[in-house]
């Protein structure tokens, strides 16, 4: 729903302590490096025991907020601002241990207001502003004395107000315009969120009314042929009806009627598997072999799949999506219909493609309509036994819809080829993951 894209990417939903402990650690061990290069390589004095005291502290507290929270925990806003309050409060402390806003490190006020403006509301980073800028004050007065080599280092008092001042006006200046930017880069989420919805909803449309139209067209059929049993047996009712006759057709309603109730069976089993493409991805090769197996039960014996592809190219892993079953069933049963012996189904893949030959052995396709087969009501059995050519037009709509390719041609050596070329970008689970 879009209100959960919004909950999602709110200015104070939860969030991953795993990034503010890496943060934390970070800060943490910038602080110790910098204390101990100062102190032990360039030999300034420092009060070395309290500033390890107060990075000390501050380890616990991030030791007890993984321990809280663990792998993967989530904390709320109100959580994060005082873990940034009291990181703050701590770099006060060591500021006012090493010389006050005299310290050069003093700069690093400014870090924990930039991650507050990226991910908290702007009255939470208004109080931070406001925080700091009360310590940068304080610190502006009261602070120990600059560690120096020789005589301590006084500093003239508009030099320090000057330095005040900077601090202050940067910390107000970075809250104002990373909150500006990380609440551009929220709006922009959310839109892209509902629209990312928006689209699956219309590709579940798409896909529910490629299953409808595909049902529509093989149920054409035996539907067809039900009404010319039902018409013929209506036709004359004091007309003497032959036992046998009679029989022959009762037996071929019965039929027609579990073929109708088999298509039925099948549209709703994909309707099912429409909310869960995800969660079986499949080789290409194991999607063509099961639908081979599954809806070509008769005439398993005469198709043939053959795998055409380099060994170190991996191959594509996709979903049960209505448009390339339903595609490579009609194509599949128009191949079987007019092969005299043998159905060829060959895969083959490379980094970007994907492509399947459907060949078989029959007559081909007639060359007065091949140029135009795929257009609706073009169909090389010229309508006859209610075939009206909306089979390969369903087909080359589906493919199409998922930006891929059908080609029709006759082979030289006899028979008819179907190539199906589709793009992995967006339908290889696994280039889908990376990507």
């Amino acid at each position: 729903m879009p209100e959960q894209a919004f909950h999602t990417t709110g200015m104070t939903t939860a969030i991953t302590t795993s990034m503010l402990a890496n943060v934390r650690w970070i800060a943490l061990t910038g602080q110790i490096s910098a204390i101990l290069i100062v102190h032990f390589g360039l030999g300034f004095p420092l009060p070395l025991v309290p500033c390890l005291v107060v990075i000390a502290l501050s380890a616990i507290v991030g030791l007890w907020q993984t321990l809280t929270t663990y792998q993967g925990g989530q904390i709320s806003g109100r959580w994060v601002f005082t873990l940034l309050g009291f990181d703050t409060v701590q770099l006060a402390v060591l500021i006012y241990l090493t010389g006050g806003l005299a310290n050069p490190f003093a700069i690093m006020f400014l870090a924990p207001i930039t991650v507050s403006a990226t991910i908290l509301s702007p009255r939470e980073t208004a109080a931070l502003v406001l925080l700091v800028g009360g310590l940068a004050s304080a610190l502006a007065v009261y602070h120990q004395p600059l560690p120096w080599l020789s005589d301590e280092l006084n500093l003239p008092v508009l030099y320090m107000t000057g330095l005040w001042a900077a601090l202050v006006l940067t910390t107000v200046f970075i809250a104002v315009y990373a909150g500006m930017v990380a609440s551009q880069a929220r709006r922009l989420a959310r839109g892209l969120a509902e629209a990312r919805l928006t689209l699956e909803r219309e590709q579940q449309m798409v896909s529910l009314g490629s299953l409808a139209t595909a049902a529509a067209h093989k149920l054409g059929s035996p539907l067809n042929t039900i009404t010319l049993i039902a018409h013929d047996l209506g036709q004359d009712p004091e007309k003497p009806v032959d036992p046998e006759t009679f029989r022959e057709d009762i037996q071929l309603l019965k039929q027609e009627t579990e073929r109708c109730r088999q298509i039925l069976a099948e549209l709703n089993q994909d309707a099912i598997n429409l909310g869960q493409e995800s969660w079986d991805p499949m080789t290409i090769s194991a999607l063509v072999r099961g639908l081979v197996d599954e809806r070509f039960e008769d005439s398993h014996q005469m198709i043939r799949v053959v795998v055409n592809a380099s060994e170190h190219d991996r191959e594509p892993r996709v979903t049960r999506r209505p448009e390339i079953l339903h595609s490579l069933e009609t194509l599949i049963d128009n191949a079987v219909q007019f092969a005299r012996h043998a159905v060829v189904i060959t895969l083959s893949w490379d980094d970007s493609r994907f492509r399947l030959l459907i060949d078989d052995d029959g007559p081909g396709f007639q060359s007065s309509v091949l140029s135009r087969l795929g257009d609706p009501y073009i169909s090389s059995r010229g309508g006859s036994g209610g075939h009206m050519g909306l089979g390969i037009f369903i087909a080359t709509t589906m493919v199409e819809h998922i930006e891929g390719r059908i080609r029709l041609m006759n082979r030289k050596e006899g028979g008819a080829r179907v190539v199906l070329d589709f793009p992995r970008k967006g339908i290889d689970v696994d280039m889908a993951a990376s990507g």
